[in-house]
């Protein structure tokens, strides 16, 4: 669907406003576009090119030619300079936490700065005897910045004031830029996961356990872009990435001349030329209640440990079954899990500041003990299906994670999202995957998970009720977000399931709580 930038500029680089669902366009001459639901904020602090705009809590970044950096902390109403050290043009910019300490890195034409005061002040890494290289991207995981560039260029650091090392990429390409699909991701991948780097010459760099590798990808088009696991082509197509590099196209193409693109948990927004842009929402086909944190979903890594494993009582049918694949798909889910419990953990802070009911408190409380008991149960039969006793690792809770508490609208628009449409998506996946399972062991755990996540749904839609008795005027926001789920585009193995479900399940139901006037989805993705 297209989004109003309110401009007729061109658009360069885009990346996440402050609040949920806004986004922030930079491009010629200073331009600064912050648009928040149907609201544009247009303004031109500075007259050179700016290039890329990224976010650290409540403050925005933006960079661009001849050293520019730019701040905002007020949601990008107005902006101001700071002093990078360089007068090289600055191309990307990224927020990082390496080992619990804070920087902002920005890269570019034979410059790397770095800011570990939230962007107020800037240090210029000095360059080695090559330089730098003209540097195009920069990522980071939880231990590492990696900057990467053109042919074949690439770097990285646990340090980013301090020394960085060459990365042997094995490729001459000009890279684009890097990281992890967001599905796969904490507050940031770590070192132990697969890492994507995204080539303009149609291949994608991957490091797994063994080092660096590339793999040829067969797309329309040349890819120009890279953000959050997804690849865009000259041709308006996006293609996801998974952890190994192999690319699957979405169902629908953007239609405008793309410069650049930005990928959350919630679609991918593209803008370019004129001033155009647009917005392609979808559904991942994902269970249970999700932990978000800046438009991603975050899940712990995956650790060796035997304290998270257990079966269903009584149960005769589980047994060892050598099945790596089968381990790693309940590894996952199990995950997925773990972090509902942080989800559900949050929201109950969340109501407790709005001053619920008991009744409600106590019901939020018994689901986070539901899926600790569903991460165990998905742990044990991973290792029986051959993956060894493993466990989740740290879960990074980001103070971010608590902004919502206290603010009744950010509280029910989160609901809505996470809680009725993903617990009730949830609810109904796992039920038909339970009738389906040919596993009895497996099956047996599907069926205590359909029945748990039936009640958190109905437990939302409860929540959601009590939330609008109490404030009224929550019910126009949650029809303005009611619409944008209506013309999401379900993704995955479970896409035309998901659609069903919220054709014939969902939008009802929130028609019930919010009035009559929502659209029924459809099969075709809104461009």
């Amino acid at each position: 669907m297209p989004i109003d930038f309110g401009t007729d500029a061109d658009l360069i680089g885009v990346g996440p406003g402050i609040e949920y669902d806004s986004f922030v366009a930079v491009g010629l001459a200073g331009l600064i576009s912050t648009v928040d639901g149907e609201t544009a904020t247009v303004l031109s602090p500075v007259n050179v090119t700016l290039r890329a705009v990224t976010r650290r809590e409540s403050r925005l970044l933006a960079v661009g030619d001849q050293g520019s950096i730019l701040v905002s902390d007020d949601a990008g109403q107005s902006w101001s300079a700071r002093v990078s050290g360089t007068s090289s043009s600055l191309i990307a910019i990224v927020h990082a936490q390496l080992a619990g300490v804070d920087f902002v890195v920005a890269v570019g034409v034979e410059a790397i700065v770095v800011s570990a005061d939230a962007g107020e002040t800037w240090t210029q890494v000095t360059a080695p005897a090559q330089g730098w290289g003209t540097l195009r991207g920069v990522f980071a995981t939880n231990e590492r910045v990696y900057a990467v560039g053109d042919a074949g260029v690439g770097w990285s650091s646990a340090t980013p004031a301090g020394l960085w090392n060459i990365e042997a990429l094995g490729t001459t390409a000009n890279l684009l830029g890097g990281g992890a699909h967001y599905a796969d991701t904490g507050s940031g991948p770590s070192e132990s996961e697969a890492l994507l780097i995204a080539a303009a010459d149609n291949s994608v760099i991957v490091r797994d356990s063994s080092g660096w590798s590339t793999r040829a990808l067969e797309l329309e088009g040349d890819v120009i872009g890279f953000s959050g696991g997804y690849l865009l082509t000259s041709t308006g197509a996006v293609y996801d990435l998974d952890g190994t590099g192999i690319a699957s196209r979405l169902p629908s193409d953007f239609t405008i001349e793309v410069e650049a693109i930005h990928a959350d948990s919630g679609g991918v927004l593209a803008v370019g030329k004129a001033g155009k842009a647009e917005r392609i929402y979808f559904q991942p086909c994902v269970g249970g209640r999700p932990l978000i944190d800046e438009g991603q979903a975050c899940v712990a890594s995956l650790v060796e440990r035997a304290d998270w494993i257990a079966s269903v009582e009584g149960d005769e049918s589980a047994r060892v079954v050598a099945d790596p694949a089968q381990a790693e798909r309940w590894a996952s889910a199990a995950l997925d899990e773990h972090a509902s419990v942080g989800s559900f953990a949050l929201h109950s802070l969340e109501l407790v500041s709005l001053g619920a009911p008991a009744e409600l408190i106590a019901e939020v409380q018994a689901a986070m003990a539901d899926e600790v008991r569903h991460a165990a149960l998905g742990f044990g039969l991973a290792q029986r299906r051959g993956g060894g006793a493993r466990g989740p690792g740290r879960l990074a809770i980001s103070p971010r994670m608590l902004a919502r508490c206290g603010d009744a609208q950010a509280i029910a628009l989160a609901l809505l999202e996470q809680g009725c449409v993903n617990e009730t998506l949830a609810a109904c996946q796992v039920r038909f995957a339970a009738l389906t399972c040919e596993d009895p062991e497996a099956g047996r755990v599907l069926e205590i998970l359909a029945v748990d996540e039936q009640r958190h749904a109905a437990l939302a839609w409860k929540t959601l009720r009590w939330l609008i008795d109490h404030h009224p005027q929550l019910r126009e926001p949650l029809r303005r977000r009611l619409l944008r789920i209506a013309a999401t585009q379900p993704v995955g193995p479970d896409a035309e399931q998901t659609l069903q479900t919220l054709r014939e399940l969902i939008i009802p139901l929130a028609r019930q709580l919010l009035g009559p006037n929502e659209p029924e989805p459809t099969a075709k993705r809104a461009v």
